[in-house]
């Protein structure tokens, strides 16, 4: 570090001033001398000692990740569709099948009904009447 930069450390120090006020004048300090590039007031910093071919190398890398990572997503997209329609399936199965066993249950209701009424008809019509021949 400069001497001028600490010599400024040391008196902000001394004086009281904020930590970001110490840190802010030191950064312009470093940035006058040619110590530290300007930042830019949006984004990332650029990577000060990079070569083209690094910062190429760098944009491929991180295409190639970005494509492998998009494959992944869209493999785990296609299983989560594909077990969602197998169960979609497995429901229909099931929902015919318990349909099945519904009409065959009403069919039985219908058949016991209908065995109850006879039988009543039946015990109705054998039963002894008394005679209204005679009065009381």
């Amino acid at each position: 570090m400069n001497s001028s930069a600490i010599e400024y450390i040391a008196n902000a120090s001394r004086d009281n001033h904020s930590q970001m006020e110490v840190f802010t004048q030191l950064e312009n300090n470093m940035q006058d001398l040619g110590l530290l590039q300007q930042r830019s007031t949006r984004g990332r910093r650029k990577r000060c000692n990079e070569t083209p071919e690094e910062t190429a190398r760098r944009a491929e890398e991180k295409k190639i990740k970005n494509r492998v990572s998009a494959a992944r997503s869209r493999a785990k997209t296609n299983e989560h569709i594909n077990n969602l329609e197998s169960k979609v399936e497995q429901l229909k199965r099931d929902n015919e099948l318990l349909e099945r066993k519904i009409k065959f249950q009403v069919e039985m209701i219908k058949e016991d009904e209908e065995k109850t009424k006879a039988e009543k008809t039946r015990e109705t019509s054998n039963r002894l009447r008394r005679a209204f021949s005679s009065s009381f």
